[in-house]
């Protein structure tokens, strides 16, 4: 059996169910490979890897056998031997559907595609992009007022879909809940942004609220995947990584820097996934990245973090950092000023992280 087969056919819940392993509600678990007070280790199932946040290993499943049985050749031969286990009776492989996952970016689409015409009629989400300085002509942007299995909206394939996709929630009470219905859509009251994997599907999506703006409220479909806005351009040469989608989407609506850079959102100051770390390897050609995060602790502290990760990954790309203005971000920044501020930000303020002076 080729290697390729067998990343194929071999998932790492697998790996990890042989090995006694299970991750959590949140695909964490104590990593096997060192002491571990506390779950450091995150699954990532759509893509069939790991990320240890505490020793740095990560990889696929094959990888994780390799780790566990103490050699490359050992690993292989166990990931073959799990692989064997997924044969069926007559000897064959079992042939992996796609059927689900392309059920997934199917609904997601159709439903993202609902949600972009309602933001056509819905005043108040309008009103809050506005706020933000936000252009839904210029983004790919749509509003999810909650309605969009209402009124015999979806048929019962497509809400059970919906339901697979973390789109509807059963709702488990005694009684309906209080929209009269028996489920609680995802993200209701919120403005939505498309996730999209490496064939550029839409895979996931991402709520900001609308209301209780002062909590911040962000929602993500369970089990996160894709990138936003995209998988970056193979050919990107400088790559700027922002802390949020919101500011991301606030610097796709200025040229002059979409025609320099590369634009790719972390999901939070804890948020650069192996997925994004993965897309930002392939990239053959990155001499650059320029972290743009918010101008606080938590966004300096996560800068140095990212540093350390990205500087041992990629150690012949240069790694730099926009000097965000004190308790400022990119979108604060683009209600406030013209758009020029961040061509002088990008062009005059930037920092070599690996210096001592940083203003940490």
């Amino acid at each position: 059996m080729e290697i390729p087969d067998i990343k194929s056919r071999l998932s790492i819940h697998t790996v990890l169910k042989h090995y006694g392993l299970k991750p959590d509600r949140n695909g964490m678990l104590k990593c096997p490979f060192h002491a571990d007070d506390t779950a450091s280790m995150k699954i990532y199932p759509q893509t069939n890897t790991f990320n240890c946040f505490g020793c740095g290993k990560n990889g696929d499943a094959i990888e994780f056998c390799t780790l566990k049985e103490g050699s490359k050749h050992k690993g292989l031969l166990k990931a073959t031997e799990l692989c064997g286990e997924l044969m069926s009776v007559n000897g064959k492989p079992k042939q992996p559907t796609s059927q689900p996952k392309e059920k997934h970016t199917e609904i997601l689409t159709k439903i993202f595609e609902s949600f972009r015409n309602g933001l056509r009629n819905a005043s108040r989400a309008r009103e809050y992009l506005q706020g933000r300085n936000l252009n839904p002509e210029l983004l790919e942007v749509g509003y999810n007022s909650g309605q969009f299995h209402h009124r015999g909206g979806l048929s019962e394939s497509d809400k059970q879909a919906c339901i697979d996709a973390g789109l509807l929630i059963p709702y488990n009470g005694s009684v309906p809940n209080a929209n009269g219905g028996t489920f609680t859509p995802f993200a209701k009251d919120c403005v939505i942004f498309p996730l999209r994997d490496k064939q550029n599907r839409i895979v996931s999506i991402y709520g900001r609220s609308i209301t209780n703006n002062d909590k911040s409220k962000h929602y993500y479909l369970k089990d996160r995947c894709g990138l936003y806005p995209s998988y970056p351009n193979p050919n990107t040469t400088k790559l700027i990584l922002t802390e949020a989608i919101i500011d991301t989407a606030t610097l796709l609506q200025i040229p002059e820097i979409t025609a320099e850079y590369e634009i790719l959102s972390c999901y939070g100051t804890n948020g650069l996934t192996n997925e994004h770390l993965q897309a930002i390897k392939e990239l053959q050609r990155l001499e650059e990245i320029i972290f743009f995060f918010d101008g606080d602790k938590a966004g300096n502290e996560a800068i140095q973090k990212y540093f350390k990760e990205l500087s041992e990954l990629l150690p012949n790309v240069k790694l730099t950092a926009v000097e965000t203005p004190e308790n400022e971000d990119i979108n604060s920044l683009s209600v406030a000023y013209d758009t020029a501020i961040f061509i002088h930000l990008l062009e005059l303020s930037l920092i070599h992280i690996s210096e001592p002076t940083r203003p940490y």
